[in-house]
């Protein structure tokens, strides 16, 4: 599985292209010393996106492993609720700490 916590303080989307070899979000992300293909552009310009949608489908995942280890075990409804409860508010914390960041 892939640590995004390792990218945690790039730059963040939209990346474009100025030209052939510099990438620019926010500040001048990156200048090559030759120019790039164009679906490699776009790659490297979509980068923070695919990051995003990466860990959507991680928390995603978590939440069906959760509800199937609920439904599993024999958890009571209460149970179920508070569980799904307390990880709502842990991805609201993770998404506070971000926005801090």
């Amino acid at each position: 599985m892939i640590d995004t916590d390792k990218y945690e303080g790039h730059t963040p989307a939209p990346w474009r292209w100025v030209d052939s070899s510099t990438l620019e979000g926010e500040n001048t992300v990156c200048e090559l010393s030759q120019g790039i293909g164009e679906g490699d552009a776009q790659l490297v310009a979509d980068a923070p996106l695919l990051l995003e949608e990466v860990k959507r489908l991680k928390d995603e995942v978590e939440e069906r492993i959760t509800a199937h280890y609920i439904l599993a075990n024999g958890w009571s409804r209460a149970e179920q609720e508070w569980e799904q409860e307390k990880r709502r508010l842990l991805m609201q914390i993770e998404q506070l700490k971000e926005m801090n960041e």
